[in-house]
């Protein structure tokens, strides 16, 4: 005998644990972004207080959304000593399937991270090569002096 309510929380919290962890390495680089941005109307989304309620509202969202794993993840006996927790519901495994798997794990995390890297990487180069300028500048104003 298989215990029904430990099937189902244990499907419930790794499925809201991976997905509060995936985004919060999303949120990880967009804050990387913010941080290095020119304007400043960017870099004030770089806060403790902006980042503690985006990581509530994250783990709310996840709960919520994966609440029909509650219902659905029941125990499947597939030999007498052996049982799997699946999802007992075609539509539910085909959400879990196509937008969980798929998007949520696969197509999405990729697409930001890799976006706001790009862009953080970019505004690293902007940062040091405007310092380049500002020094080079001051070595032209003080060769300037000297002659």
């Amino acid at each position: 005998m298989y215990n029904i309510a430990w099937c189902k929380l244990r499907y419930y919290i790794a499925q809201c644990t991976s997905l509060i962890a995936l985004s919060c390495l999303v949120y990880s680089s967009i804050d990387r972004f913010f941080s290095t941005c020119h304007q400043i109307k960017w870099r004030r989304l770089n806060s403790v207080y902006i980042a503690k309620q985006i990581c509530l509202f994250t783990i709310l969202f996840w709960m919520i959304i994966t609440i029909p794993t509650l219902i659905y993840v029941k125990p499947i006996q597939l030999t007498t000593d052996h049982c799997v927790c699946q999802s007992s519901s075609l539509i539910w495994s085909k959400i879990i399937m196509y937008f969980f798997n798929l998007c949520c794990y696969g197509i999405f995390p990729w697409v930001f991270m890799s976006l706001f890297g790009f862009l953080t990487w970019k505004n690293t180069r902007q940062i040091r090569n405007h310092r380049v300028g500002v020094i080079s500048t001051m070595n032209l104003t003080l060769m300037a002096r000297f002659d």
